[in-house]
């Protein structure tokens, strides 16, 4: 899975203008990725003779975004009143 492809352009040390194209994936698929991703390099670069630069997108949360998220209980079977349940609510 492809977050995004885009061609970028760059001048190099000697003033040359040149082109490499970069490929985000999401960091959950760079597991899956790492099986076929020497294959895929190989093909793209072949194909459009230029490097190919593959960049993984993760997210960091801050400490305050986690302390702040919504508190999720998930119950194997439903409480008996819904009522009254095992938890505090704030």
């Amino acid at each position: 899975m492809l977050s995004s492809a885009e061609e970028v352009e760059y001048t190099a040390a000697d003033g040359s203008a040149s082109k490499y194209i970069l490929i985000r994936i999401p960091y959950r698929s760079l597991a899956a990725f790492r099986k076929v991703g020497a294959a895929v390099i190989e093909h793209l670069e072949k194909k459009f003779q230029w490097p190919v630069i593959i960049v993984v997108n993760r997210t960091i949360i801050s400490k305050n975004g986690k302390l702040n998220a919504p508190i999720l209980f998930y119950y194997s079977h439903p409480p008996p009143n819904p009522d009254e349940t095992p938890f505090a609510h704030p």
